[in-house]
């Protein structure tokens, strides 16, 4: 018996081999093409992550971050004139607001023309240039214009009552007790470089020698030890019982 492999399945298989083998680089093309996509796609998206990302306006982080207004600064850390904006901004119009010639000072973060005209009238009484620019000596020389008084802290033992001016006490409370100012003062606190604006919000202290009595939040927020001096100084016709 003939074993050998008839000669019509022999052809079929090399026509078989011949399709698969025209076949193969049609595949290769497609595998190429699909990996040149691919990489097109992972470059767009490198870039696009180092250009900010999703959602980022104008070219980038640095823009928006140029013209932020800074508003953490510790008052006297740095110099100060009309435009600016910050903490230490409403520190100074705090202080100015506290003489007799800074009525039209507003108690905000803003460096505006009322504010220029009253560091004006400071400089002016305490022999320094007139120029409206708080710089260094013009900054020690507001600070050691305020009142120094004797205060103290309380809160411990008092937390989740109300105030004498109708405000619940809390640990985080920020503000301040006196005997006769009215609720809502504003008061501009200094003690050893740390500043503090806040508003009166009870009656006391009631220990002799001390004028204020701080609240938990404002006595970290000075970093004040528990007994001691401070300066200060009340804003002019800064009350409100609603603040």
């Amino acid at each position: 018996m003939d074993r050998r492999t008839p000669r019509d399945w022999r052809t079929g298989d090399n026509s078989d081999r011949e399709t698969r083998a025209q076949a193969r680089p049609d595949r290769w093309a497609a595998w190429a093409l699909l990996l040149a996509v691919f990489t097109l796609v992972v470059a767009a998206a490198s870039a696009h992550a180092a250009s900010g990302g999703i959602g980022t306006p104008g070219g980038g982080a640095s823009g928006s971050e140029a013209t932020a207004p800074e508003t953490d600064s510790v008052f006297g850390t740095r110099i100060l004139r009309t435009g600016m904006e910050g903490s230490d901004v409403q520190v100074l119009n705090g202080i100015v607001r506290s003489k007799s010639y800074g009525g039209e000072v507003s108690l905000t973060t803003v460096f505006d023309g009322p504010t220029e005209s009253a560091v004006k009238e400071f400089q002016s009484t305490a022999g320094l240039p007139t120029d409206g620019v708080v710089d260094e000596d013009t900054s020690i020389a507001l600070t050691r214009s305020m009142e120094r008084v004797g205060a103290t802290w309380y809160g411990p033992g008092l937390y989740g009552n109300r105030t004498a001016c109708g405000k619940v006490l809390r640990p985080g409370t920020i503000g301040v007790a006196h005997r006769t100012l009215p609720c809502g003062t504003t008061v501009k606190f200094n003690y050893k470089g740390h500043t503090l604006v806040t508003k009166v919000i009870d009656r006391g202290p009631y220990t002799p020698g001390n004028d204020f009595d701080l609240t938990n939040g404002a006595r970290l927020a000075l970093d004040f030890g528990g007994v001691g001096e401070v300066r200060y100084a009340v804003a002019v016709g800064s009350t409100s019982d609603h603040d």
